[in-house]
């Protein structure tokens, strides 16, 4: 039954929020099982979305093979549809991860990574050519590829385009979507100054931190449901 499965995922939803992962992981499965399976070469966003959560439920609970599997499920009911391939690049990247720390390397989750950053930037070229694209969108894009990029150790083609969102920042930051480009301005500052630091280029990695800093200090005061960031993940 459709109604009883989306509201076993919403009960999930809540106690993933909570962080109460294990039982969110069990409304999950249970929502899952109550959701038809599609036919062929039909996608079903809802069921791909429940097996995302399944797996990022099992992600937090440290179950990172489980995780790789179900975010496979929800890869494979999001690889047919083009109108979801954000959706679909976004969960290669968090299967990546679970790769990762499953202690198979960086080989293992770079064929995840390439197919993720693919996607994005065939977004990207799209929304170059787009001339009503939205400034935030374009950080929103660009900071998601060079997170892949620092992912797979690119921190070159990585600090040119989390400087890029600096300066849509620094150039546009009047426009009415001000509190996003902030908040991709402050995550691109933090990032492109753990690159520095890598580089031991001290000093300029703590001008960018400090700028982190001030940039979340500025967006906590003008939006108090403004979230704590977690840098160097997709969104």
């Amino acid at each position: 039954d459709t109604k009883v499965a989306l509201e076993l995922y919403n009960h999930g939803q809540i106690k993933f929020q909570k962080k109460e992962y294990e039982e969110a992981r069990s409304f999950f499965a249970e929502a899952i099982l109550m959701t038809a399976q599609p036919k062929n070469e039909e996608t079903n966003v809802e069921l791909a979305t429940m097996w995302e959560y399944h797996g990022e439920s099992s992600f937090k609970l440290v179950g990172y093979s489980e995780a790789t599997e179900s975010y496979q499920k929800a890869i494979d009911l999001f690889s047919t549809e083009k109108e979801n391939q954000e959706c679909l690049a976004r969960i290669l990247s968090k299967k990546g991860n679970a790769q990762v720390l499953m202690g198979h390397g960086s080989s293992h989750a770079k064929y995840d990574y390439n197919a993720s950053l693919q996607i994005w930037e065939d977004l990207l070229e799209k929304e170059r050519l787009n001339k009503n694209v939205t400034n935030s969108r374009l950080c929103h894009v660009l900071y998601n590829i060079g997170v892949l990029y620092t992912k797979q150790e690119h921190f070159e083609a990585a600090e040119r385009l989390f400087r890029e969102i600096i300066t849509i920042y620094e150039e546009h930051c009047r426009d009415d979507d001000d509190l996003e480009i902030l908040d991709f301005a402050a995550r691109a500052n933090n990032s492109v100054g753990n690159i520095r630091f890598k580089a031991k280029s001290f000093q300029e990695a703590i001008a960018h931190y400090e700028a982190a800093l001030e940039l979340r200090k500025q967006n906590h005061n003008l939006n108090d449901k403004a979230e704590n960031i977690l840098d160097g993940e997709e969104i």
